[in-house]
Order: structure tokens, then sequence, then C-alpha cells
């Protein structure tokens, strides 16, 4: 679409407000251009009298361009519906209610309903919902949307980035193909398949009481997570393959948890996603995040495994700079030497290109409105000791991007879970144990004559 279409809309301001026993003959409104972004938007633009007919309308996808509520001499209340986007049941419905017109540049069907001076609010209501009621549910092929280079003429004297100055107009990015929409509610009309994922959106334990913005972010986030998980298989083999050098680097998220059959498998299935979209309502730090520890810097698996087996040393100026040793927080979650616990860890690659739209949104270092409503009980300075070190990424990222599995002892002496795992994941996914060895594809129990070394320890 060349160019971009001026959204012209008004507030509709009640000189009297309206009750259902309030005679229509007090209001009054001039024929005015409405474009509804949402349903919560029509109470503002419309009077009260055609408010669940224009409501009506919107969920049946059949667009108004115009309404009007005259109060001098002809008693007529009228709306003005979208000619050019109609099914043919739903053109021969708005014509036995008036004739065909123009609009400024846009052909469109005046529907008049008239009324008397004793009508009441609540009987014009009526009297437009039961016409609006015979209409069928259409398809929405009048939704406009633009392209970011479109957004960013549009931007050209502002010092906001395109994608600040969208979301500050309310617009919604669908990442599937890259365009914007006017609302998140406009996308979900404009792609019937978008519909499942806004399902999805609303079982999220508290969804409902999310502020617009933050319910946009979130599906944003979700979008793009639901993009990921389609690309094709071979988009992420090379990451995989690179990472063979054995080095993880600042870039590289680690992700830990206690081991059960049916938790691989989910996580193979729909990767590392935060409980309130896998059904649960975990209490964790940041809600809607999957968490990550961040590796500190270039080491290899082995170095790593050693790193957080190490005791952090803290100090107290009580008695002078007397230290004391606490275990890090990642051994809480990881695979350990000392113990018979069945953990693992994931490794992501987050260099992979793909992700960067993903990782945008990272709790620890994004502190818009938005994200902190989502992560209310998180450090919000992106300098802090724990932004440096751990890692909230809104919703979660893909199986495909999971590079790397540690294994505990217990899951390494059992030939069905590593079968489990290494079935789950594919030859591409290595599994290293904690001696940072990758473990070999085919292997026979662990017998007493051929333990090794540092499982003897």
């Amino acid at each position: 679409m060349d160019g971009y279409t001026p959204i012209r809309s008004f507030v509709f301001m009640q000189s009297v407000h309206p009750t259902a026993n309030t005679l229509v003959s007090h209001l009054s409104l001039d024929a005015r251009e409405v474009s509804f972004s949402s349903r919560e938007s029509i109470e503002r633009e419309v009077p009260q009298p055609l408010v669940e007919a224009c409501e009506d309308l919107y969920g049946k996808n059949v667009r108004v361009h115009r309404v009007g509520l005259a109060t001098d001499g002809d008693l007529t209340a009228s709306l003005w519906v979208d000619a050019d986007h109609l099914s043919l049941h739903n053109r021969l419905t708005a014509l036995g209610y008036g004739d065909e017109t123009v609009i400024p540049d846009r052909p469109a069907i005046r529907m008049d309903f008239r009324y008397s001076e004793r009508t009441t609010s609540q009987e014009l209501s009526s009297l437009t919902l039961a016409a609006t009621r015979r209409f069928e549910p259409q398809e929405a092929t009048w939704i406009e949307s633009w392209s970011p280079e479109e957004i960013r003429r549009r931007a050209l004297f502002s010092d906001k980035t395109t994608e600040e100055y969208a979301m500050e107009l309310g617009y919604y990015r669908d990442h599937r193909g890259g365009r914007y929409y006017r609302s998140y509610e406009l996308w979900i009309k404009a792609y019937p398949d978008a519909g499942a994922q806004d399902a999805n959106l609303r079982k999220i334990p508290g969804y409902a009481l999310l502020s617009p913005e933050a319910r946009r972010l979130l599906a944003r986030q979700y979008s793009i997570y639901s993009r990921l998980c389609d690309l094709s298989p071979e988009t992420v083999t090379a990451t995989r393959h690179k990472i063979g050098l054995r080095l993880l680097t600042p870039e590289t998220l680690v992700h830990g948890t206690r081991y059960d059959h049916e938790k691989i498998s989910s996580i193979a299935s729909r990767g590392i996603l935060s409980s309130e979209f896998r059904g649960g309502n975990e209490k964790r730090m940041c809600r809607y995040c999957s968490e990550f520890f961040r590796v500190p810097r270039i080491m290899s698996v082995r170095e790593y495994v050693e790193y957080y087996h190490t005791p952090e040393a803290f100090f107290t100026t009580m008695q002078g700079l007397v230290p004391f040793y606490v275990d890090r927080l990642e051994s809480e979650l990881f695979p350990k030497r000392s113990s018979d616990e069945a953990f693992v860890a994931f490794f992501i690659d987050t260099e992979h290109g793909d992700l960067s739209e993903l990782l945008d949104r990272e709790a620890y270092r994004w502190t818009d409105a938005e994200m902190r409503e989502l992560s209310k009980s998180l450090p919000y300075d992106p300098q802090s000791p724990e932004a440096g070190r751990m890692s909230a990424i809104l919703c979660g990222i893909p199986s495909r991007y999971i590079a790397w599995v540690l294994v505990s002892n217990a899951i390494l002496r059992s030939p069905e879970d590593i079968g489990h795992i290494r079935g789950s994941f594919g030859p591409d996914v290595f599994i290293f144990s904690l001696d940072g060895e990758i473990v070999p594809e085919r292997r026979v129990s662990v017998m007493e004559d051929d333990t090794p070394n540092w499982l003897r320890s």
C-alpha cells in the first residue's frame, strides 16, 4: 500500500449524560466520521443510542464510516457502512434501510432510522440493534496496514525510532509479515488464524487484569515466539555445530531444571516457555518470563561447571573485612557433582540472528512501564549485578535454539534417560557430562569396572 490514509475520528461529547430513558431529542450529533480501532473505542466515538448497533457491526467485521443523530426537523439516526467491503447478504441487508451514497472518496450505504420526539435512548438502541442483527459475520477485508518504511516516513520529523513511534500511536506489529496495524484487535480481525493466538493469551493467569499496553506487548512477544517455532529446522543447524568448539560466551543463556520425562518432552516440543503459557502459575521473580543465567565470560563447559560449583565470597565489615561463602544461585537448579538428584541445564546461543527481536524485551534490562507491569519484583537498574548475571525473556525461547544439554550423574547412569533426551532433541543437540565431555551417541550401562574417575569422586 503506497502512502497511508489519514485517520479522522472524533470523541462524542454528550451535552446530556444519557440514560435508558433519556429522550433522543435531547441529544444531538452532526454526522461525523468514525474509525474504530477496538471495541472499547466505540463508546467514546458514538452517541449512546447507537453504541450497541455499532458494536454489533464491529463484531461482524462490517465497517462503519460515519454516524449521525439529527434532532432538528427530520428526526433520523443514521449509520454509514462501507459499501466496498460488504458481502452480498450484508449489502442487500444494508440497502433495505437506505441507499448508496458517497462520503469523501468512499462509497457507503446510509442506513436511516426514524424516531419521534418521545423516543427514548433505549428504544432507539433496540431499533438500530434489531436492524444490525440481520447482518452476518464477514471477512474483514477493509483493514489497513503499513510497512515499516511507511511508518518511518510518517515519523520523519520525530526523534523516536519507528517502533517507538508506532507504539506511541498504539499500533501493533505483525511479526510474521512485519506490517503495522492500528491495533491488536484489528490485526486479529485481519488474520482469522490469529484468533487462536488470542484465545491462548486469554487463558494466561492474570491476563484480564493487564493494561491494554501490557497486553499488546505480551501479544507482540508471543507472536514472535510462535513465528520462530515455525521456522525450518535447518535455520539453526549451523549455530549448533558452530559451538562444537565447546566455548560459551557472555551471550550464552543457561536454564536449569529438575529432570523428568514429561518435562523434557515439553521443552523439546515448545521450548523454555514461561509457566503461564503452559497453564501454570509458578512463583518466580518475573511473571510471564522464562528465567536464565548468563555465562560470565568466555569459557568451556568444564570451566562453567567449575564456576557454578565454586561458592561466592561475600564480606562483612562488622569486625573488619571478614569473608563468608555461599553457594551460587545457579547451583540450586543446575546438575551438581555431589548430588544424586536428576537435573539438566540447557544452553542457548543467543547470537543467532533470528532471536534478536525475541531477546529485545529482556526484563532485567528493559525499563518501560509495560515491562514494569509484567515484572513487578525485578530490579530496574540495567547496571545492577542481577542484570549482569541473570536474564528473563518475555514468553520464552523455542526449543530449536537449544544447542547443548548438561546432565547430572544420575541421568548419565541411566541409558533410558540419555536415550529420552537424545530422542527428544535429536542428534544436533550435544549432551554434556559434568566433566565437560560430550556423551557418546551410543552409550552402554556404566559398570563398576569402567566407571570414570570423575564419577567415583
